[in-house]
């Protein structure tokens, strides 16, 4: 699987220090300093690959040192959409799956690996995307590999993901069906128009981790999505080489039905 660790890379997040860091909430919002972006080619289990591809946005900050990552998927593999307000599942997927909020609960999640300038892996982690404790909404990080070490896991500072920005930021707590929306995922009811459907995960890593020069780059090693409207739950990213343009750009080409539907209402 090819990793994300070029010179390109680099250079471009260690450009990138002027638009200022991102905030870890769960979407990606254009106005955030990330600048590089790869489009990753999806191959899920025992269905091949995905006709639609991922996105993976970097951001190095130069003053801190400090990484930021945003993972989104495309709808057509999962969304935030559930119960009987699903949107493309059953006879609509080729798997045939339903989507219910319990199959979000302690069940999806993505892992994230860094390495350094010598190609070794220096963490190795997964972001569980939802998980739910006595009516508290919330994700969590483990470790894998070098990631079990509890100092090195300690490096991941802040992380959230989209389904949890729905529910404590945009308190909108719905544990039986999603916004109801049409096919293009435009919301019905305008107080539940923001919501996110669209699956990001969202982290930021200590930079004392490594320093500019140290730095590597980043892997998206699996995501596991269960179900998901393609195959078989595991999904294995492949990073394309291919740019993607910067986000304020993909809001004026009305690229990424996350961006459009949150600031081109």
């Amino acid at each position: 699987m090819q990793k994300i660790r070029t010179a390109i890379i680099l250079f471009t997040l260690c450009a990138g220090y002027v638009y200022g860091a991102p905030v870890i909430d769960g979407i990606l919002d254009p106005s955030e300093g990330y600048t590089t972006g790869f489009y990753l080619d999806l191959n899920v289990e025992r269905a091949g690959y995905a006709d639609d591809r991922g996105q993976i946005w970097l951001y190095h900050d130069l003053e801190s040192r400090d990484i930021y990552a945003a993972l989104i998927l495309p709808v057509t593999l999962v969304d935030n959409s559930y119960g009987d307000n699903s949107i493309g599942w059953v006879d609509d997927a080729a798997s045939g799956r339903h989507h219910n909020f319990e199959d979000l609960i302690n069940s999806d999640g993505a892992e994230f690996e860094l390495f350094n300038n010598d190609g070794e892996s220096v963490l190795h982690f997964e972001i569980d995307y939802f998980s739910e404790n006595e009516g508290s909404y919330f994700s969590e990080i483990g470790g894998i590999g070098q990631g079990d070490d509890p100092e090195n896991l300690g490096f991941v500072t802040a992380f959230a993901t989209s389904l949890e920005y729905n529910f404590n930021t945009l308190d909108l707590i719905l544990t039986e069906d999603s916004p109801e929306a049409d096919s293009e995922y435009n919301v019905a009811n305008p107080a539940q128009s923001d919501w996110v459907f669209d699956v990001v995960y969202e982290v930021k890593i200590d930079g004392d981790i490594f320093n500019c020069g140290e730095f590597g780059g980043m892997d998206i090693p699996l995501v596991h999505a269960s179900p998901n409207k393609i195959g078989r739950n595991k999904v294995y990213p492949e990073n394309t080489g291919e740019p993607i343009p910067e986000p304020m750009t993909l809001v004026l080409l009305a690229l990424g039905g996350l961006i459009t539907r949150r600031f081109n209402r």
